[in-house]
């Protein structure tokens, strides 16, 4: 079972999905690793859109995307607000 995350761009409030064939064991790699940096964020959040967004563009920052994760099941297992 894998789970959605629900990108959200807290300048505009757009959201895009993205759906991970990966079981949940915690959020760390979301609240402390690499998927808690907006550089990453950014990456998921546009290919949740359907665009391939370039690499070079990216800036590191922090907070402009919030994410909320659902289990394929409807469990929600991490939010930030």
């Amino acid at each position: 079972m894998g789970y959605n995350v629900h990108f959200k761009r807290v300048s505009d409030g757009l959201i895009s999905v993205r759906h991970y064939d990966f079981e949940w064991d915690n959020d760390s790699w979301w609240s402390e690793g690499n998927m808690a940096c907006d550089c990453n964020r950014y990456l998921e959040f546009e290919r949740g859109l359907g665009n391939n967004p370039e690499i070079e563009d990216i800036k590191c920052s922090n907070g402009e995307y919030k994410i909320k994760v659902i289990s394929d099941n409807g469990e929600e297992l991490y939010i930030e607000d």
